[in-house]
This record gives C-alpha cells, structure tokens and sequence, in this order.
C-alpha cells in the first residue's frame, strides 16, 4: 500500500475530533497551529504512529518506505514540534 493509497483510505473515515472535554477552550487552535509547522507527510506520520498506534515498522510497509526513513522522519518531526511547544527546553537541559 502506498502512502497515497493509504491517506485516501484514511479521508474516506470521519477524522477524529477532539472534544470540549478533552482540551481546553482555545486549545484546540494552539494544536492545529503547532501541527501546521509540520509538511503533510510529517503529520499523516505522526497521525499513524500516534494516533492509530502503528510502529516504524507497520507504518514502512504501508507507505512503501524503508523503516530508518519513516524513523528519521519521526525523530525530525518529533523535534519540529518539540521546539515549538518548548523552544528554550534544549537551553534548559545544558544548564541544568
């Protein structure tokens, strides 16, 4: 299956919605902005492997890729969101 074939499959299900009782007001905003900092490959990745539970593995013979890609890509996407929500935690563990 490729990642195509895969997010086609994916649009055809109801996208799932945080509640009023899940996130605070306001905050479900501060997500989807913090989430627009990633491409749409780096968010379907995230999207699997967060919310459908997928490993590196499961989610490389999905997409058709090799599994150290889909990790890297993890790892960088990981580090995008990282530095948005926490910019100045990398500061904070070298002074610590």
């Amino acid at each position: 299956v490729s990642f195509e074939s895969y997010a086609a499959l994916e649009s055809d299900e109801e996208s799932p919605q945080l509640t009023s009782h899940s996130i605070a007001p306001g905050t479900s905003s501060d997500i989807s902005a913090i989430l627009s900092i990633l491409k749409p490959e780096e968010r379907e990745l995230m999207y699997l492997k967060h919310h459908d539970g997928y490993s590196a593995s499961e989610i490389a013979r999905l997409t058709g890729k090799p599994r150290g890609t889909i990790l890297s890509s993890l790892h960088r996407s990981e580090q995008k969101l990282q530095s948005r929500i926490a910019p100045n935690s990398e500061n904070r563990k070298k002074e610590a």
